[in-house]
């Protein structure tokens, strides 16, 4: 079976490329068609087919349509379509830009030319696909919306919803699983970037049981993960009466998962679960409807970071290492036992990898995370670090600032810096006022 002989037209990948002119005639229905020295396309029944200036090629679609392609500076910036019946000369179905178009980022489309035996039945299926560039899909930086196939009887542009995002997927894995009935269990891995082509996605991690995602056939979410986390399966909350079969991908490992399930449909408030056969790192996930659609209360990864006290003792191992910083993004997104773990690993880090974490603390908002703060700018080589961490997190961080002012000229200094009102921050400095030790002159000299 072949594959696409234009996948390389997809938004993945256009890497610049030399053309050669196109010599060798292309043979629709008994006729040739080729490309002459001004990059007009004769052969077609409605007489010469121009292009504007770039190169010009034709490919073949299976015996019955062709792609016709010009680019520009190695860069695909056009494409047309044509097809023949019985001895008819090709005429020309569709032609059109296949360049970015649209200013803002959540409105920008293109047109990509697909080709692909899609129902697995020998012959090529040739189809126009529109992409938008806030759909992404895992693998794709951005899903197709619409698809429209050639109908070889008729060449017409038919919709044609087999054209999904996974035809566009460089490589899977596929599986078929059944997902069984299983209890409720509480996960960790906290996902990040939720989008969905339709509905509200939101629903599957809000905790809200009254809340739910329903979509048609054809609808995917895309969300990922803080850093590559090991996943061991999934569990699925269903809604309505009925959850729909669906399609899992996750990348970067291409494993697909075709869901369906075990002996019946499942039941409102039913946890459903699939599991893989081994982790697999994974920093995207994506869900497809089936065509039936799908309707779901909740969705949770099930991953290694579910083993509590001992996965977060495996990431602070590994702070200090080459994926230090995927495991901190790791560790923090476990909430107040992570950070906690983090912050009590501080004094056994090296200075670099102490930093990364004092930087990140900064983000955080809760008492634990400032607390360990304050203590950073007491380490000489952390205190730079840990004063921008602190102006970030704001005058909330000033009491536990003001209780170290009389022993650390270091928090003097990250009072005076603070991005706070004047009137607040001298109040601060007030316990070392009137004195005269270093920390006082210190204090005055910050004011």
């Amino acid at each position: 079976m072949r594959s696409s002989v234009c996948l390389c037209a997809v938004v993945m990948a256009l890497a610049p490329r030399s053309v050669a002119a196109q010599s060798t005639p292309v043979r629709l229905c008994g006729h040739a068609m080729s490309v002459g020295a001004d990059r007009a396309v004769t052969g077609l029944g409605s007489g010469p087919l121009a292009f504007e200036a770039g190169e010009v090629r034709i490919e073949e679609a299976g015996p019955r349509a062709a792609v016709i392609y010009r680019e520009r500076e190695g860069v695909e910036v056009e494409a047309a379509l044509v097809g023949c019946r019985g001895t008819d000369a090709p005429t020309l179905v569709w032609r059109g830009s296949t360049a970015w178009h649209g200013e803002d980022a959540t409105d920008r489309t293109r047109d990509v030319v697909v080709v692909r035996d899609v129902d697995r039945d020998g012959a090529l299926d040739v189809a126009v696909l529109t992409l938008r560039a806030d759909a992404p899909f895992c693998g794709l930086d951005a899903g197709p919306v619409r698809a429209l196939r050639l109908a070889p009887e008729s060449l017409a542009m038919v919709p044609d919803g087999r054209f999904g995002p996974t035809v566009l997927l460089p490589h899977q894995a596929r599986r078929a699983v059944e997902a069984t009935t299983a209890r409720a269990q509480s996960t960790a891995l906290h996902v990040r970037g939720v989008r969905a082509t339709a509905g509200d996605a939101r629903a599957l991690f809000d905790g809200d049981d009254r809340s739910a995602w329903t979509a048609p056939g054809g609808a995917w979410i895309t969300f990922t993960t803080p850093a590559s986390v090991p996943v061991r399966g999934v569990d699925f909350t269903a809604a309505e009466g009925r959850a729909g079969a669906m399609t899992v991908l996750l990348w970067p490992s291409g494993q697909r998962l075709d869901v369906t399930w075990n002996a019946r449909a499942p039941g409102v408030g039913e946890v459903w679960r699939v599991t893989l056969p081994a982790e697999v790192p994974t920093t995207c996930v994506s869900v497809l409807a089936a065509p039936s659609g799908v309707a779901l209360r909740s969705l949770a990864m099930r991953s290694v970071l579910d083993d509590g006290a001992s996965a977060r003792a495996s990431l602070v191992q590994r702070l200090g290492g080459p994926d230090g910083g995927d495991a901190l993004a790791l560790l923090l997104s476990l909430g107040d036992a992570g950070i906690g773990a983090a912050v009590e690993a501080l004094p056994s880090l090296d200075d670099a990898s102490a930093r990364r974490v004092v930087r990140a603390l900064g983000g955080m908002r809760g008492p634990v995370a400032m607390a360990a703060l304050v203590e950073a700018l007491l380490r000489p080589s952390l205190e730079s670090a840990a004063l921008d961490a602190l102006r970030d997190v704001g005058p909330t961080a000033l009491p536990l600032l003001a209780a170290r002012t009389a022993t650390a000229p270091a928090a003097v200094r990250a009072v005076a810096a603070m991005r706070a009102p004047a009137g607040d921050r001298v109040a601060a400095l007030a316990p070392v006022f009137g004195a005269d030790d270093e920390v006082s002159r210190a204090s005055r000299d910050a004011v």
